[in-house]
């Protein structure tokens, strides 16, 4: 089974069937407007379906799906020292989702995720720890 990858042109969610299905006519399963399938410009496999239901109305199209988690990731990563826990569990979880299904996208954005959460991290670590045990060493009792 040879599958490939396009947009739908209206509304632009990335859809995949299989190249026996190129130029005909189907209902894009996010905006249910009609397009004509084009001719694949480079063949891209992405996995077989993930089991029964996973094509809208028997039209053998499917939507491709960015995992959530990895936009997570990336969004807690960039969050200075609150975001660094949240953006490393949801980077771990968003690997091993993407690990088990390889039709879902984001790799590059839980790793993304994953390098600025431990490096946020490590810097909150690295910079607060001195101040906080200077503080706990200027009390004293008389």
């Amino acid at each position: 089974m040879s599958d490939f990858r396009f947009a739908c042109p209206n509304c632009g969610q990335r859809l995949s069937c299989d190249s026996s299905l190129r130029g005909t006519a189907t209902t894009c399963p996010n905006c249910q407007s009609t397009l004509t399938i084009p001719a694949p410009a480079a063949k891209a496999t992405i996995g077989d379906p993930a089991g029964p239901g996973s094509t809208r109305s028997g039209t053998g199209v499917r939507a491709v799906k960015i995992s959530g988690l990895a936009v997570a990731s990336l969004v807690c990563g960039c969050v200075p020292i609150l975001g660094s826990v949240p953006g490393i569990i949801c980077g771990h979880l968003a690997h091993f989702r993407i690990r088990r299904d390889p039709a879902l996208l984001g790799k590059g954005m839980a790793l993304a995720g994953l390098v600025l959460s431990y490096i946020t991290l490590t810097a909150a670590v690295i910079l607060y720890t001195p101040k906080i045990y200077a503080r706990t060493q200027a009390t004293t009792f008389i």
